[in-house]
């Protein structure tokens, strides 16, 4: 079995000295039922009750729920932001959610892929603002040493069908276009649209990670850059179509209480373009880097383009408007703050609107169903979505 992961995530080590336990705060902390009887074991009399006077169980389900204080915090966290049970226990007694998060582990047929929630702030910090483009490293599992990659991959589905080596050479290939700084981000999303276009043609052929391998190494060579170059040049932006598409899909997508209020998606959606004129220069001088690795992340942590049902460039267009989405509502988010905001609230932003991902159940599959109008004529999608410059 073949391991992908993003190199930061070998150095991650969680401390909730660092982010004030976050993670433990106004969040669903779920105690799977192995672990509440392994609770309900403890010898110690004043441990186990402080432990167990701590959940409740889950309607309808043989799981657990912390309780959480009035100030929505774990009554398990002490003083100096450790946890109890840790301190008492040692990390193997932990549960399941709080020994794997914010570890996420993807089963691609006999590929995996390995990243972190970037819901942790400390795990965001690290891959938003990774000098190196958030590289990749492959290797094969060999015995696994952290007890919560190993839950993991004793707990994950794979998902059925699909290729090892045509998931692994098409996601690193995708990887390599969304990481070729010689383009601007939206160029890159432009080119990735076209290589996972050819892409679909070419992986049914018997031969198919290797003809798409010699695909991503032409899309670096000279010759292609140049090709590419005079391409992009010829696209212009469908501000008028942009503007309709995106009021539909914000619409759509407050409907379904995925996102905020109606009232303020589409007053985000208005001031845009004042916005985008007014901070874009700046916010991609400050944040242009954080921002592309966030969408890069976001593609690889998803599995993209094997993520949902359906052909390359349905999951393309996917993940090409959750970016449209996150844009919007990064531009009102600065129009609120009339300023550029700090390091700490970027972070925040991207941990806020990753969450709306990983667990608004409806966010994507209402996504998904504008995405499929996009396909029937991808050039001019693409030209709607994406500015540029």
């Amino acid at each position: 079995m073949s391991v992908i992961q993003l190199e930061y995530v070998k150095n991650f080590i969680c401390d909730g000295n660092k982010c004030n336990s976050k993670c433990c705060k106004k969040w669903n902390i779920t105690i799977d039922e192995n672990t509440y009887r392994k609770y309900k074991r403890i010898q110690n009399q004043s441990v186990r009750d402080k432990v167990l006077s701590s959940m409740k169980k889950i309607n309808g389900s043989n799981g657990y729920m912390i309780i959480l204080n009035e100030n929505g915090e774990c009554p398990l966290i002490c003083k100096d932001k450790l946890c109890f049970i840790q301190r008492n226990l040692g990390p193997a007694a932990l549960s399941m959610t709080c020994q794997t998060y914010p570890r996420k582990l993807l089963m691609l047929g006999e590929c995996q892929l390995r990243s972190l929630s970037m819901t942790c702030p400390i795990a965001a910090g690290m891959a938003l603002f990774s000098d190196d483009g958030l590289a990749i490293e492959v290797h094969h599992l060999g015995n696994e040493h952290n007890n919560g990659w190993k839950i993991l991959l004793q707990n994950e589905q794979k998902k059925k069908g699909i290729n090892a080596a045509l998931a692994e050479t098409t996601i690193i290939a995708s990887i390599s276009i969304l990481q070729n700084l010689i383009f601007s981000r939206e160029e890159r999303f432009i080119l990735l649209g076209f290589f996972l276009d050819k892409a679909d043609e070419l992986k049914t052929s018997e031969n198919a990670a290797e003809q798409i391998l010699n695909l991503a190494i032409m899309y670096q060579s000279e010759d292609f850059i140049a090709e590419a170059r005079n391409i992009l040049s010829s696209f212009k932006f469908l501000a008028d179509n942009s503007k309709k598409f995106m009021h539909e899909l914000l619409f759509i997508i407050a409907a379904n209480n995925q996102i905020g209020a109606l009232n303020n998606l589409l007053k985000q959606a208005e001031d845009y373009t004042d916005g985008y004129d007014k901070w874009q220069i700046s916010l991609e001088n400050e944040y242009g880097k954080a921002i592309n690795n966030y969408w890069l992340h976001e593609f690889f942590y998803l599995g993209y383009p094997f993520h949902l049902e359906g052909n390359f460039m349905h999951n393309y267009f996917v993940f090409l408007l959750s970016y449209k989405v996150w844009e919007i509502v990064l531009y009102g988010y600065l129009h609120v703050l009339g300023r550029m905001m700090t390091k700490e609230e970027f972070i925040n932003l991207v941990g806020t609107y990753s969450k709306i991902m990983d667990h608004r159940q409806n966010f994507l599959p209402v996504i998904e169903k504008k995405a499929a109008e996009c396909e029937a004529e991808p050039i001019k999608s693409m030209q709607m979505l994406l500015r540029l410059r």
